[in-house]
């Protein structure tokens, strides 16, 4: 009989579950207003670093810092009970300790780039402003850390169920929770505080992710099968053209499309029409008449001349000199080198 590693050192026998059955029954469990825990980057498998942690260069869509792993994270958003990735934000001590005199975040060097408005502090904490209320959980909860917990409303992240666990640290079981006024606070600080649209596009990377049988991202495929968007400053739904076109569809009024041309006219009552250009009469194709305003009718419009290609010989002929005429005026035997030089000139 073969005896197992942990009966013979007296350890109790340990039972594993595969990596998706432990991410469908966490899938089951979390819900927004959770506290749960922020897995470190050194449990993330290989896809998950290469998705979260290694973004691609230029695209930051996604990204997670790794100094965000390893914290305590509020779950703000879950669109459904099928959902594969939730919307968190990290809760942090920002080195804060008894050894610096629990000195807050905004007056720290290291986040001296941080807005210090965009902090919320829970119960027990500083508040940068005395008129912003606190973060609250629960009747009877509180935080592990009641005197050195921070939330920046900027750091939102939209990260798999898988990458989220217990927090260990909590007091109170199953995990803490926020209250629901305490969380729509929070939440609306996010979407209407914040100088940027963090949480919008957080939002719609998490409705991305969405599967389409919950039906509730931001693309649904039975809807868009079906309508289209055309104006998108009103949202208003149209039907979209069928492939082949019906009867119905071929019986509707639709307008014109617009000129291509500057000088196309529009004709309230048979929509856009281009005037063809035709021969005026000889009589009134006149610089007088071309070029008077004050004619009624639409002005004539001269046509543009022919351009007509000459021959190389035709072009050689006109750009050639003329001869020079014959200089033989006289036989006197004098100038008879000069009159044989012209003569052979001109033969030439």
């Amino acid at each position: 009989m073969t005896v197992s590693r942990q009966a013979a050192w007296g350890e109790p026998q340990r039972t594993y579950e595969r990596p998706g059955n432990q991410a469908r029954r966490a899938a089951r469990e979390w819900q927004a207003g959770d506290i749960a825990f922020l897995k470190h980057s050194d449990a993330f498998t290989e896809g998950e670093v290469r998705v979260l942690l290694e973004p691609k260069k230029g695209d930051r869509e996604g990204y997670l810092p790794q100094k965000a792993t390893g914290h305590p994270v509020i779950i703000l958003e879950r669109l459904s009970a099928q959902s594969t990735h939730v919307l968190i934000t990290p809760v942090s001590a920002y080195s804060s300790s008894a050894d610096n005199n629990y000195c807050p975040p905004w007056q720290q060097w290291a986040h001296r780039h941080k807005y210090p408005d965009y902090f919320r502090s829970f119960e027990g904490c500083e508040r940068y402003d005395p008129v912003v209320p606190h973060l609250r959980l629960l009747p009877g909860q509180r935080m592990p850390k009641p005197k050195t917990s921070w939330v920046y409303a900027q750091s939102i992240f939209c990260v798999p169920l898988s990458v989220i666990g217990h927090f260990t640290k909590s007091p109170v079981l199953p995990c803490l929770r926020m209250c629901p006024d305490s969380l729509n606070d929070l939440i609306s600080f996010m979407k209407t505080e914040l100088r940027s649209s963090r949480y919008r596009d957080s939002l719609k990377l998490l409705q991305d992710k969405e599967p389409a049988s919950s039906g509730l991202g931001r693309f649904n495929p039975v809807r868009e099968a079906t309508w289209r968007t055309v104006e998108p400053r009103s949202q208003q739904l149209v039907p979209s053209r069928p492939a082949v076109p019906a009867p119905a569809w071929r019986s509707q009024t639709r307008p014109n499309p617009p000129p291509s041309s500057p000088s196309s006219q529009q004709v309230p009552a048979t929509g856009w029409v281009t005037p063809t250009r035709t021969t005026p009469p000889a009589a009134a194709a006149t610089t007088a008449n071309l070029n008077n305003s004050n004619t009624s009718g639409p002005a004539w419009t001269l046509p543009a001349p022919a351009v007509v290609k000459k021959s190389w010989a035709q072009t050689v002929a006109k750009t050639a000199q003329p001869k020079p005429a014959n200089p033989i005026t006289t036989t006197n035997s004098n100038n008879w080198q000069q009159q044989q030089w012209t003569m052979t000139e001109v033969s030439w």
